[in-house]
């Protein structure tokens, strides 16, 4: 069961945030990163929106994304979904931040400069629910500085730039962490996991 570690725990009482490599191992991570490029050939991927409008602005946001309905998160995404119901058990029980339902999405910038602009997570999607932590997990092999694409965190002691590596978790905040996603240029896939308000 993934729990979280002191150090992690102090992260997200402090600045709101931490980083974790090495979140399910090289080979699940591998196999996922095959499913979610399964998914991007099938063409199961479309333009993204922005917050609740509903507009695409490919200025502002230029992914492709896919929400994983539950049973194909059991299928396809078993060593996530365990790990995240671990991480969610432990958010609660160590960390103090109990969470109910989450969702999952698949993201994938194509490269040629797309990016995501500044922004928070945590909208109201009804009432009494909101999101309160933000997990993505990342999919890419032999990620290189020339990439781009890193997930800037901008926190209250400065910009913090987090390159979106293989089997890297990142887990904030998501009322209280700013960030964006810094232009790209090469297939960028990440499975995000919202955790709402339980």
């Amino acid at each position: 069961m993934i729990a979280l570690s002191r150090v992690e725990i102090d992260a997200l009482a402090g600045p709101g945030w931490f980083a974790r490599d090495g979140f399910l191992g090289r080979a699940p991570a591998l196999a996922l990163r095959g499913f979610a490029r399964s998914l991007l050939a099938r063409g199961a991927l479309h333009e993204s929106a922005l917050g609740r409008t509903g507009d695409h602005d490919p200025s502002m946001r230029g992914d492709l994304t896919h929400f994983v309905n539950e049973g194909l998160r059991r299928r396809a995404l078993g060593p996530l979904t365990r790990a995240l119901d671990g991480l969610a058990l432990s958010l609660g029980r160590d960390a103090w931040l109990p969470v109910g339902e989450r969702q999952i999405q698949l993201a994938c910038f194509p490269g040629g400069g797309t990016r995501y602009a500044k922004h928070r997570d945590a909208f109201r999607a009804g009432p009494g629910r909101a999101r309160r932590v933000t997990a993505i997990f990342y999919l890419n092999d032999a990620w290189l500085p020339a990439d781009g694409g890193p997930l800037r965190l901008h926190l209250d002691e400065g910009k913090r730039d987090i390159a979106p590596e293989l089997d890297r978790v990142v887990v904030f905040l998501s009322a209280r962490v700013q960030h964006e996603v810094m232009p790209v240029f090469r297939e960028r896939l990440a499975l995000t996991s919202w955790f709402y308000e339980p």
